[in-house]
């Protein structure tokens, strides 16, 4: 047995040479005649991956999970108050679903809270893939320039995203507009012996060089490729060049016409833009192995680094109701826009928070009606604070002290929560309980209003809404920049206040109670005409009715 590399051997095997790659505690194995053994064989201990390096940098006060040491970690920055941050986009072929949508959400408010609470520059560089064998596919049964299918999904990627409250990236990248570059990367990381060109013209990256490969993931045996290759000296080397096919798009290189692999796009175009080293890097949780850790390899050996990312941010997935993955292939999505239907994206936010990033999220109606249920308390104890601080709620035992001090605590568990590895569930559960604690206040009788009392409600709300406006909650008055909505409040107003009008005349004591009952009806019909387009009257004893609006919950969505 001759030892080559870390990790690495040349054995004969029943005479035939054989290159055995040991990554973890798995075997890879291919033979010198061209084709690939089955993963079959363990070893009792595992490679000792490279460990992760604590950065030099700039202490942000903020903790961080770190997969790479299973436990949370100081985010260091290497600009002060500075984050590169690197988010792996969409593969544009085809529509969004809320899968998708949910790493996206989760992403923005982890974004916000560096942005908006934190004070942290972030500049967020979204890669977007507008060239692959899917889009191929699908290009050519449309019948369809790929250039054209993937512009238009892309367009409608990010539209569904503005419609999600989610902010735009700093800057995004695609990779059919860095072919140069990609060539350039893999020219390099070929020059330092990390990568070898196969008679195809294809190009791969060689592991069994690599000692560190794994450290994000060891591959497991299920992984293993279903068609060995056999251009590849290891079954776990992976593309960066693929030699073009009959009929496939291609640009000119150094080694045969073709295209990028999936991998390469990303590190080439991140590293373009933020440099040898990326303070984030994010991504869905089912990116983890064999984007990442490819992507994390190629770097370093381009980079000539034992560390490429300092922070490596993996959303969890979302699931149908039974723990199902909601994937195409599966056919159980649900689009943006059928979510959008019945849901508001307040309320898909809201599911969003109630669970850490991290975790895995289900939806269905049991967890979307808890997700609306919290949403209807806060705008509901928003629209109480208004009532109350303008005059017309008059009732509301409301204890200053008691309030100024809910909020201040309220504050600091806010914010040590979202500095622990950005706990939203936690956060949630305290903006909650002070939303209960003070509704109990405004609907207990009082002997009157103070200005003590109306200071601390106003604090109180001030604080709600800052605090929702920081996760990415789009309130009322955020969404009424429209034209017409002040003919809409004129009009909402003159049928609430008749409404009130017409009650007023019917309770009052020497109306006949037949007509008494006709009236009440009257109005009770149209305050649920008006709850069914969006619009919430409440009555109020010995003062004129309100009204609101709210988000119309509508009927069952329907999976693709």
């Amino acid at each position: 047995m001759i030892s080559i590399a870390t990790g690495c051997v040349l054995q004969k095997t029943n005479n035939i040479l054989v290159n055995k790659v040991i990554i973890g505690s798995l075997v890879f194995c291919q033979n010198f005649a061209g084709s690939c053994i089955a993963l079959s064989e363990t070893v009792p201990k595992p490679v000792i991956h490279s460990k992760w390096h604590e950065p030099l940098g700039h202490d942000s006060d903020i903790l961080i999970y770190n997969p790479l040491i299973k436990q949370k970690s100081k985010l260091l920055l290497q600009v002060e108050n500075t984050i590169k941050w690197y988010s792996c986009g969409p593969t544009v072929y085809d529509s969004a679903h809320i899968g998708h949508a949910s790493c996206y959400v989760k992403l923005d408010i982890i974004r916000r809270i560096l942005t908006s609470v934190f004070n942290l520059d972030v500049f967020y560089l979204m890669g977007i893939t507008d060239i692959d064998d899917k889009i191929i596919l699908r290009s050519n049964e449309a019948k369809e320039d790929f250039h054209s299918l993937a512009e238009r999904y892309k367009v409608e990627f990010f539209n569904d995203l503005e419609k999600l409250n989610v902010l735009p990236p700093t800057m995004t990248v695609k990779v059919s507009d860095h072919i140069p570059d990609i060539i350039s990367f893999i020219e390099k990381i070929l020059e330092k012996g990390h990568a070898y060109v196969a008679p195809s013209g294809s190009v791969y990256f060689a592991v069994e060089g690599f000692p560190s490969y794994g450290k994000l993931r060891p591959p497991q045996l299920s992984e293993s490729p279903e068609k060995p290759n056999p251009e590849k000296r290891s079954p776990l080397d992976f593309t960066l060049w693929k030699a073009a096919k009959a009929g496939e798009p291609r640009w000119d290189s150094p080694w045969a016409p073709g295209r990028p692999g999936w991998h390469i796009e990303c590190s080439a175009m991140a590293s373009k833009v933020l440099g040898p080293r990326l303070d984030i890097h994010s991504g869905g949780q089912d990116l983890v192995f064999p984007h990442h850790q490819n992507e994390e390899a190629q770097s370093c050996a381009y980079h000539n680094t034992s560390q490429w990312v300092n922070y490596w941010l993996h959303t969890g997935h979302l699931s149908v109701k039974g723990d199902v993955k909601m994937s195409k292939s599966l056919k159980n999505t649900v689009s943006i826009s059928q979510l959008l239907e019945k849901y508001s994206s307040n309320h898909f936010r809201m599911l969003c928070l109630l669970s850490p990033y991290r975790n895995s999220i289900e939806y269905s109606e049991e967890t979307m009606g808890t997700a609306v249920g919290n949403c209807r308390r806060v705008e509901s104890f928003l629209d109480e604070c208004e009532l109350y601080l303008s005059g017309v709620k008059r009732t509301g035992a409301v204890d200053e002290v008691a309030v100024v001090k809910l909020v201040q605590d309220a504050k600091t568990a806010v914010r040590r929560h979202l500095a622990d590895d950005f706990d939203t569930s936690r956060a949630m559960d305290e903006v909650l309980r002070l939303v209960s604690a003070i509704n109990t206040m405004l609907g207990s009788p009082s002997s009157g209003l103070t200005s003590h009392s109306v200071v601390a409600v106003a604090s109180a709300s001030n604080f709600v809404k800052n605090t929702l406006t920081q996760l990415g909650f789009s309130l009322k008055s955020d969404q009424s920049g429209r034209e017409d909505v002040r003919k809409l409040t004129s009009v909402l107003d003159a049928t609430v206040a008749f409404r009130s009008s017409v009650r007023e005349v019917a309770l009052h004591p020497e109306m006949v109670k037949p007509r008494r009952a006709q009236l009440l009806k009257a109005c009770d019909t149209l305050r649920m005409s008006l709850s069914e387009t969006g619009v919430e009257v409440k009555d109020h004893k010995s003062q004129k009715s309100t009204w609101r609006l709210i988000d119309v919950v509508q009927s069952d969505t329907k999976t693709d």
